[in-house]
């Protein structure tokens, strides 16, 4: 056992809970209808080793203290801390949270152990929920193995990433032909709602693009953002197609009566200086799921809005316009006198 970011084993209290845990499932087993296969706690250990696993062999590396169990115990924290476990990255916000609100609530004479004035729910990584289920009063129902037991506990979690892809093409899918179909209506006109909605998604798609090196995983928080990024293109490209159809000309002098009225008010209408502020935000997740996220979408929305956009409306209408004029000196060109010969 050592902590997700490595080095030695201290302070953090979810050693306590693996050796508490350890101990009220040092006597659940698990016998096969058979009979003739039985899985104990040696067989479930917490890291594997080349020997045997022992309940209380982490004790030699860390003094345990059940003051936090107890505590756990009296005010009913179980189930936040435990779930807190399986989210180790919303641990270091709302596990300071809890232990606030449960303060407010202490009895006559109780106080927090010193040991858990900073956050107890130090996110090293979290445990196998069958010893949880154990812990908090026995196997589930319908749970007949310790394998099954894992599994349960760990669906309202993990399971999201089971089908995280296909779910994000459906739904982003779904929103990016709304769209479509909203604004095709509203402008009266298929090709302009094709275009906000093909700049939408390369909205997307250049977000999603940029995710991986910025440390943000594709799970339910990040799609839905993905889902907030395409209604936000809408912002960025809307009002500068509706201007533009309005506008009379060639594609270059439509492009520059419709930047002139949209560009000043898209600009001073971003919100870097508010997104600015979650950078000193005391959780993760507001960190690299909002203010990464946002600035991403800001910034590209302004270059698809203010510089993609523009430049492919004005070319396909120029394009559009050169093979229009092209076509009608063909059918202008005077007819060649009939000469009639008896």
């Amino acid at each position: 056992m050592v902590p997700k970011d490595g080095g030695n084993i201290y302070r953090s209290s979810i050693i306590k809970e693996t050796i508490r845990l350890q101990n009220v499932a040092a006597n659940v087993t698990y016998t096969s209808d058979k009979g003739d296969e039985m899985i104990a706690l040696n067989d479930i250990c917490w890291k594997a080793t080349g020997t045997g696993c022992t309940v209380n062999s982490i004790t030699q590396y860390f003094q345990n203290s059940m003051v936090h169990f107890e505590f756990y115990e009296k005010y009913g924290l179980e189930m936040e801390h435990f779930a807190l476990q399986q989210l180790p990255v919303l641990s270091d916000h709302v596990g300071r949270g809890a232990l606030h609100a449960a303060e407010e609530c202490l009895e006559d004479g109780d106080s927090l152990p010193s040991s858990m004035s900073d956050c107890p729910c130090l996110s090293a990584f979290g445990s196998p929920m069958n010893l949880c289920n154990t812990y908090l009063g026995g196997f589930s129902d319908g749970a007949e193995s310790n394998y099954t037991l894992f599994l349960d506990s760990m669906e309202p979690c993990g399971g999201q990433y089971l089908t995280v892809v296909d779910d994000a093409y459906k739904l982003i899918g779904l929103a990016l032909a709304a769209i479509f179909v909203i604004t095709t209506l509203y402008l009266g006109n298929v090709f302009y709602g094709l275009m906000i909605a093909l700049t939408a998604t390369n909205l997307v798609v250049l977000v999603l693009g940029l995710t991986q090196p910025l440390d943000i995983m594709l799970n339910g928080l990040s799609i839905m953002n993905l889902i907030i990024a395409a209604g936000i293109a809408v912002e960025f490209c809307g009002h500068y197609v509706r201007f533009y159809a309005k506008a009379r000309g060639t594609g270059d002098e439509r492009a520059r009566d419709a930047h002139r009225q949209v560009f000043t008010l898209v600009i001073f209408g971003i919100t870097i200086i508010g997104l600015s502020v979650l950078t000193l935000a005391d959780s993760r997740v507001f960190k690299k799921y909002y203010f990464r996220m946002y600035m991403l979408v800001v910034l590209w929305g302004v270059l698809n809005g203010m510089l993609l956009l523009p430049v492919l409306l004005s070319t396909i209408t120029d394009v559009k316009g050169f093979f229009f004029r092209r076509g009608s000196r063909k059918t202008d060109l005077p007819s060649a006198p009939v000469t009639r010969v008896d």
